[in-house]
């Protein structure tokens, strides 16, 4: 993939470890959609080991092709509430959509400062800058694509 992003002249990348896997999360998940009770032999599909070892990988390639990595299983886990960034035990909930956010815009930050958020223009205006009575005028000259009725 980073060899097509670099033969795409796509220099900016930034490599994304997987987030941790609340095993527990998952288990009481499962059983609430199938609808079986937990038990002592109830098990994860997924194990935080695994993702532990992917994670790894990611972060080794990043080194290896000299790319920033977010280590998310490692980052997100030394808070000490990282099972709330997780709703199911798998997926992120806002909070952990926001840590995510927070993570990767340090790393474009620290990586590439030429594409920091606060540097990039708008392709449209903001909010406060739109007309209610006349949307559509608000948005004429600084969008690519034209604004029609």
């Amino acid at each position: 993939m980073v060899s097509y992003l670099h033969a795409a002249d796509i220099q900016s990348i930034v490599l994304m470890a997987p987030p941790p896997v609340c095993e527990t999360g998952r288990i009481k998940h499962n059983s609430q959609t199938s609808g079986q009770p937990i038990t002592e032999d109830s098990v994860a599909e997924r194990t935080n080991e695994y993702t532990q070892r992917y994670a790894a990988a990611v972060v080794q390639l990043g080194q290896e092709l000299k790319l920033p990595a977010v280590d998310l299983w490692s980052s997100m886990q030394a808070q000490p509430d990282w099972q709330s960034f997780l709703c199911d035990g798998l997926h992120l909930t806002p909070a952990g959509n926001s840590f995510v956010y927070d993570q990767l815009q340090s790393a474009i930050n620290q990586a590439y400062p030429d594409l920091s958020t606060n540097k990039m223009p708008f392709d449209v205006p903001d909010h406060t800058e739109v007309n209610p009575e006349d949307p559509a005028a608000s948005f004429i000259g600084t969008c690519q694509a034209k604004v029609t009725d």
